[in-house]
């Protein structure tokens, strides 16, 4: 995840120093996130488990054990985390859906007047809970159990398409090309994009076998390319 960040990143930021920063920054933020929700969650099972009987360390414990366990579930597979995602957010539906059901009969329209004002730092603090949780539920309703049918549900890319130098000039790029084109129409694409740098021997070469240029732009090195299209 921190390589794919840092190259978007780089792609937006010609500067280094700033896709580094924000690349570790993006990292920090992931670590923090999974670290506050597994200490909510821990806090959870503890109340749950043992109730007042328990010290504070035991919670903690549980959020260690929840993060090992999400490692470990991570290292089986993007089968497996698809699994465990769709149960938790099943389960947490069906709880939230009990819990509100349970609380009709209890609701009291008297409670809704105006009630005391509370202090900047508990305003704050909600503020905080309501982001952390919402991070946490975002985290696990990604659709990692889907990687499995790839070429219908991650847009597909060639990064780059390049010849050994010793073997330029034998017609390699134009029978690689076609090929690369044919990959990308059968998973269901029905035109392709790509750039390259102006006044290259590339440029000639896409122009003379149908490319169409759409426009130019600037990449993260501050360098301008041109943006070719083709219909598939």
């Amino acid at each position: 995840m921190s390589s794919v960040a840092w190259y978007y990143f780089d792609r937006a930021f010609p500067s280094p120093i700033i896709a580094g920063g924000l690349s570790l920054l993006y990292l920090v933020t992931q670590i923090v996130s999974v670290a506050m929700i597994a200490k909510t969650f821990g806090a959870y099972a503890d109340r749950l488990l043992l109730g007042d009987a328990s010290a504070p360390i035991v919670s903690n414990l549980f959020a260690s054990g929840i993060v090992i366990v999400l490692v470990l579930v991570n290292m089986v597979g993007s089968g497996a985390v698809g699994l465990i995602e769709e149960l938790l957010v099943a389960a947490k539906l069906i709880i939230l859906a009990a819990l509100m059901i349970a609380g009709v009969p209890s609701i009291d329209p008297k409670m809704l007047s105006n009630g005391p004002t509370v202090g900047a730092a508990t305003l704050l603090a909600s503020v905080g809970l309501t982001f952390f949780a919402y991070a946490g539920y975002g985290m696990m309703t990604n659709a990692a159990g889907h990687v499995a049918i790839p070429h219908v549900t991650i847009p597909r890319a060639i990064f780059g398409l390049f010849v050994h130098p010793a073997y330029e000039g034998r017609g390699i790029a134009r029978a690689l090309l076609p090929l690369a084109c044919e990959d990308l129409r059968a998973a269901g694409f029905s035109e392709a994009t790509l750039t390259t740098g102006p006044g290259t021997r590339a440029e000639r070469f896409y122009r003379e076998n149908g490319w169409q240029e759409t426009g130019r732009q600037v990449d993260g090195q501050g360098e301008d390319e041109i943006v070719f299209r083709k219909r598939l």
